[in-house]
Formats: C-alpha cells, sequence, structure tokens
C-alpha cells in the first residue's frame, strides 16, 4: 500500500504556497472572501481564519515524495482558528483533527 505524505501549507515552498492559494478558493479567511459567499456580512458565517498565512499555518495538503506540492490533489484539510469565534475553536490538540490522514 503506498503511504499518501502531507505538510502543512506553511513548510510549504513559496510557490506552492502561492498555488495552493490560487487553486483552493473555497477557504474564508479576512483576507479572502470566497464568491459564495457574495459581499454582504453573515452573522452566521464567520471568518474561519485570520489570514491567508493563518490558513496555510493549519491546513495539510498532499505532496510528493520531493516534498512539493501535489498539484493534482484537489483536496486539503483544515482546521479553522475562527479568529472572532473563539467558542468555535476544537481542542487544544491540533495533531488529533488530522488523525485522518494517516496512511
Amino acid at each position: 500500500m503506498k503511504a499518501t505524505l502531507y505538510a502543512l501549507g506553511k513548510d510549504l515552498s513559496a510557490d506552492d504556497q502561492v498555488f495552493a492559494r490560487s487553486t483552493f478558493i473555497h477557504r474564508f479567511t479576512k483576507e479572502h472572501r470566497p464568491a459564495w459567499l457574495g459581499q454582504q456580512d453573515h452573522p452566521s458565517c464567520p471568518p474561519q481564519f485570520a489570514s491567508d498565512a493563518d490558513w496555510l499555518a493549519h491546513t495539510k495538503f498532499k505532496i510528493k515524495l520531493n516534498g512539493r506540492l501535489n498539484r493534482v490533489s484537489k483536496t486539503c484539510v483544515s482546521r479553522p482558528t475562527w479568529p472572532d469565534n473563539p467558542e468555535l475553536r476544537l481542542p487544544a490538540n491540533p495533531d488529533s483533527y488530522f488523525h485522518n490522514l494517516s496512511s
């Protein structure tokens, strides 16, 4: 069985980070509003991340053996930080959130 490798977005190369930000357009940060949200604020739908850097720091992406982003993969797994809504945050152990990413 072939293992799947993952890395946090903050650990990707600069050009892989740019690619991730241009490809994963549905993220909701204070810097990036997805098209599905429209231009109006929705109290029931707060930003999931403080910034795109925060999103990269809390999102795992599939990578190749050389550590570069697997650009064929169209999925990533994020752990929202809910900057304006701390009551929505998960428990403190970040590794437990990514448990389903084991090989």
